[in-house]
């Protein structure tokens, strides 16, 4: 118990609430006390002083609903349950009349918590319940009988646990009562299916039948492939005889269907191929709609091919140009003119079996080729497909060329001529004459062997003879001592009887001496000994003298004339000979001729440029000349060589003998040790001023091989000089003309030691197998650096003959294009494969082709 005597009041708890209400209903006498409850959550009694606290007396409430709304949710379990918590969450009870809520507080007046929610309980209940109503929503869409008949299994698949979905009969209408979202969504799908639903009735009910009709069947076939996707919401069929198009589907959707076709026919227009009769006689025989199909449709041309009397294209009228380009593209024809030694190739049985072969290959390939050979005016025509007839094309122009008469000259000395002529016959040895080639020796400078046959056995034939003639040696011997030269010549003819007794030929010739001054002498880095004479060459002994000819119109001076003249050839002669097998005088060129009558083994014509050509006529030129005609005496087996003074006219004797005698050391640097052969160089001139000067010029640059060193280092240094050099400067020699290399009918052939896979030539040659998928050796790292792009288009391009040859793409490599060859493993098969390359580089337009050895791997 607590007093507060200020207030007069005092304070009494008890544990039992009865207790409390028995003390306030028991009426106090004789005393002035008056008894009220005291709640410590009010701060106050519910009386104080006989005056009343002002308490809010909480009375029932109604709140209305849609019917439909309060049918679900009386309904609907879970519904229930969520109201029974939100009204026991407010102290309320609710029932339903009606359409309304009937709501009661469920706390007893008399109570603590009566008084403390009194205020606000009303709008708390209110608030609680409108939100829970608000949560569902009601919708309804109008539907006849006929139109619920159509829909009603699709609308009761959209019913779920917190949406129900009914059809009223009375009112025409389809209800939807739930939860909003979803009564939300649910009226969404429903108006999408009652529109689909009343379009499907109107079609129905408004379906209708149009025919257009056609004059040829291919063009009602055309006009129904380009237009069936454009009209899907109509019903397309057609028949072939007559040629009928049927449209079918709703009125409104046929009109627009047979406008669309309209259109598209007012566009078609028919045009000539723009084709050779030839072609078109070809294209006849096809299946017109496939070649539609394959070639026009994948590159989106709306055109077909149409045979009515004449063959058409029909096309809408933008496409009729690209459809005949297409054409154009696709077909072709060739005519190749035959020469009279062609058309006798024609008519032999060759011939004959090689064409039916032809014909039966391209028959059975997807793209057929017609081959018509026409006797007058003699030609092969060639009708079909592009791709089979470059085939064909290249086939026949190969096969033609193999049976094609040609000739090639084989360089040989005098004395291999007259072998071969007196002692040994080449035709019998080699069997020759069954492979249609003949041999006719040449004794007109340049001396040589003439073989003649066709393509396909020339080179075989040639190889062979190269090969006998390398086993033809020849040894100059010289008796100098008195009395032996007059002996010799007085048994010349028993020497010679003698000599054909063993298989040799003998030869004796008589020369005279002369006085000559050997100026200097000096022993090169490479073993090689220079010499510097003054004396007249003629005189000279050694295996071979240069010849200096001058690539203008009179080629043949000087100490050149005088050589020559002393041979007994007829000069003109030899030249117009030179120009008949090489084609021209080619500058740097070094050939090995016949010696004659001169005791010498070799003459090497050596071509220097005329005046005018070029812009430096010395630097570069003669150092080339030098270094090509050291490399012929070197390949004719020469142990020694004598030069005159070379020089086109013009330059100055400074020139001459500095780039000569650079030439000759550049030489020695690039084959140290690798020369076999030549021993000896002499350098002789008969006038003493010009002796003199190489004298004093080798002195300089020759004196011994620490001096060679200095001037290796000094040329190396030359090299990284810049582009602008001083008046009078002589470079030296670029780093490509020392490599080993050989003029050959106008065209460079140079011998390289490295790494293919580096070379910048516009085409490499790839030695591979069958399959184009070799793993290993040079075509293993050719494919590895390539990449994976040249191995896809190998795989694509697919196992070829023993024999094939096939271009891909460089790839990754610096080159443009790689030559895959089937590996061939004999020297017939290695020469057929590498002019049947040559031919298809040039057939190509590549300029530079580089090859790798062939032959040297495992099938060597």
């Amino acid at each position: 118990m607590s007093v507060k005597r200020q207030e007069g009041t005092a304070i009494l708890q008890f544990e039992d609430p009865k207790v409390v209400r028995r003390l306030v209903d028991k009426d106090h006498k004789e005393t002035q006390l008056t008894v009220n409850p005291h709640y410590p959550s009010l701060g106050a009694p519910v009386y104080r002083s006989n005056d009343p606290i002002p308490i809010n007396h909480l009375e029932e409430f109604t709140i209305a609903v849609n019917p439909c709304v309060l049918q679900h949710l009386q309904k609907e379990r879970r519904c229930i349950q969520d109201l029974d918590e939100i009204a026991k969450s407010v102290y309320c009870s609710y029932t339903f009349q009606g359409n309304h809520f009937v709501l009661k507080p469920s706390v007893n007046e008399n109570t603590q918590l009566y008084f403390k929610i009194a205020k606000k309980w009303r709008k708390n209940v209110e608030d609680k319940v409108e939100e829970f109503i608000n949560r569902f929503d009601y919708k309804e869409e109008s539907a006849d009988a006929e139109l619920w008949d159509k829909v009603k299994n699709k609308c009761r698949g959209l019913r779920s646990p917190w949406m129900d979905l009914q059809y009223s009969d009375q009112t025409k209408k389809i209800i939807m009562v739930g939860k909003q979202e979803i009564v939300c969504e649910t009226s969404r799908k429903m108006r999408d299916i009652l529109k689909k639903a009343k379009d499907e009735i109107e079609q129905e009910r408004t379906i209708v039948e149009e025919k257009i009709q056609f004059a040829r069947a291919v063009e009602l076939a055309f006009v129904f492939n380009h237009i069936k996707n454009d009209v899907q919401e109509v019903k397309l069929s057609r028949s072939k005889s007559p040629p009928v198009l049927t449209v079918k589907g709703v009125k409104k959707k046929v009109k627009l269907a047979l406008t669309c076709i309209n259109s598209f026919q007012s566009q078609l227009r028919n045009r000539p191929l723009g084709l050779s009769p030839t072609l078109e006689g070809f294209i006849r025989t096809l299946d017109l709609e496939k070649v539609a199909q394959i070639h026009f449709v994948p590159n989106n041309i709306k055109a077909t091919l149409v045979l009515k009397g004449k063959l058409d294209i029909l096309a809408i009228e933008g496409d009729v140009q690209k459809a005949q380009d297409k054409l154009k593209q696709v077909f072709g024809d060739e005519t190749l003119n035959l020469t009279p030694e062609q058309i006798a190739v024609t008519e032999g049985d060759g011939w004959k079996v090689f064409l039916g072969e032809l014909e039966a290959e391209a028959k059975s390939s997807s793209e057929g080729c017609r081959i018509e050979l026409l006797k007058n005016p003699g030609s092969v025509m060639l009708t079909g497909f592009t791709n089979m007839v470059t085939d064909i094309k290249i086939k026949l122009c190969d096969y033609l060329d193999k049976k094609r008469l040609s000739s090639q000259f084989i360089p040989a000395t005098k004395e291999q001529v007259d072998f071969v002529e007196n002692c040994l016959d080449l035709s019998e040895l080699l069997d020759l004459k069954n492979q249609g080639i003949s041999l006719l020796p040449v004794r007109t400078l340049p001396t040589g062997l003439k073989v003649t046959g066709t393509a396909e056995n020339l080179n075989t034939a040639v190889s062979a003879i190269k090969k006998e003639l390398l086993s033809i040696q020849s040894e100059t011997f010289t008796y100098d001592k008195p009395g032996e030269a007059l002996a010799l010549i007085k048994q010349n003819d028993s020497l010679k009887v003698k000599a054909g007794d063993n298989g040799c030929m003998c030869v004796l010739e008589f020369v005279t001496n002369e006085t000559s001054t050997c100026l200097s002498k000096h022993k090169l880095p490479n073993g090689l000994s220079l010499t510097i004479w003054q004396k007249d060459i003629l005189h000279q002994r050694a295996d071979a003298v240069v010849c200096q000819l001058c690539n203008c119109s009179d080629p043949v001076t000087g100490v050149t004339k005088a050589i020559l003249t002393a041979t007994g050839i007829d000069v003109p002669e030899m030249i117009n000979d030179i120009k008949s097998i090489m084609g021209a005088l080619t500058e740097e060129t070094a050939l090995a001729i016949s010696a004659g009558t001169l005791p010498f083994k070799e003459l090497i014509l050596a071509v220097t440029p005329g005046v005018g050509s070029g812009v430096n006529p010395v630097v570069g030129n003669l150092q080339s000349v030098v270094m090509n005609c050291l490399e012929t005496a070197e390949v004719n087996q020469c142990q020694s060589i004598a030069f005159p003074t070379l020089g086109r006219p013009g330059s100055t004797l400074d020139q001459r003998v500095r780039e000569t005698l650079t030439a000759i050391l550049e030489n020695c640097k690039e084959t140290k040790s690798k020369n076999k052969y030549l021993q000896h160089i002499h350098l002789v001139e008969k006038d003493g001023s010009t002796a003199n000067k190489f004298k004093e010029m080798a002195q300089m640059m020759v004196v011994s091989a620490d001096s060679i060193n200095k001037v290796d280092a000094c040329l190396k240094k030359s090299r990284q000089m810049p582009t602008t050099l001083k008046q009078g400067y002589v470079p030296s020699v670029p780093a490509m003309l020392l490599l080993p290399t050989v003029q050959i009918a106008g065209k460079t052939v140079m011998l390289k030691k490295g790494d293919i896979t580096q070379e910048s030539t516009e085409a490499i040659v790839n030695s591979n197998n069958n399959s184009l998928d070799l793993n290993s050796g040079v075509s293993g790292a050719i494919l590895k650096a390539a990449g994976s792009t040249v191995k896809d288009e190998c795989k694509k391009i697919g196992s070829q003959a023993n024999d094939g040859i096939v271009v891909t793409g460089g790839g990754q490599l610096q080159c443009l294009y790689i030559v895959h060859m089937v590996g061939p493993t004999t020297a017939p098969l290695i020469t057929a494969a590498v002019e049947k390359t040559l031919r298809i580089c040039d057939h190509r337009n590549i300029a530079t082709v580089a090859f790798p050895a062939i032959g040297t791997g495992k099938n060597k």
